[in-house]
């Protein structure tokens, strides 16, 4: 949660409960892909108040600027948000555009790299390919 305040001194606004519930969320699903819709359906679940997409979003440039998430795009152009952390590898599925975040190492040469998209076949997808033959 450090990172959070941090960030929000930095862009010089003010700490709100919506903006800590989005970072919680987060923190609680390190590994998973989020798009800004399933964003708003988990917190308004959550959450007493309505959040609106547009609120979402707003609050997700704040902290891309700040580089507290990733934003990863599929192939059909969907985007997606992680945390962020260093050297991250993601994975996109190039039948099913299915993204996750991998726990590959990153060799040598891609050390400096913020983050490293791989498109291949998930495991469901290959499974499903390998039936079929």
């Amino acid at each position: 949660m450090e990172d959070l305040y941090l960030c929000m001194q930095k862009q010089n606004i003010n700490y709100t409960s919506v903006r800590e519930s989005i970072y919680k969320l987060f923190l609680e699903k390190k590994h998973v892909a989020l798009s800004a819709t399933e964003i708003v359906n988990i917190l308004n679940q959550k959450y007493p108040k309505k959040i609106s997409i547009n609120t979402v979003y707003r609050h997700l440039r704040v902290f891309l600027e700040c580089k507290l998430i990733l934003s990863v795009h599929d192939n059909v152009k969907t985007t997606y948000y992680f945390l962020s952390t260093k050297n991250s590898v993601f994975q996109i599925c190039t039948q099913c555009s299915q993204v996750q975040k991998t726990d590959r190492e990153v060799c040598h040469e891609f050390q400096d790299a913020d983050f490293i998209t791989v498109h291949k076949k998930c495991k469901k997808c290959l499974l499903n390919l390998n039936k079929g033959s």
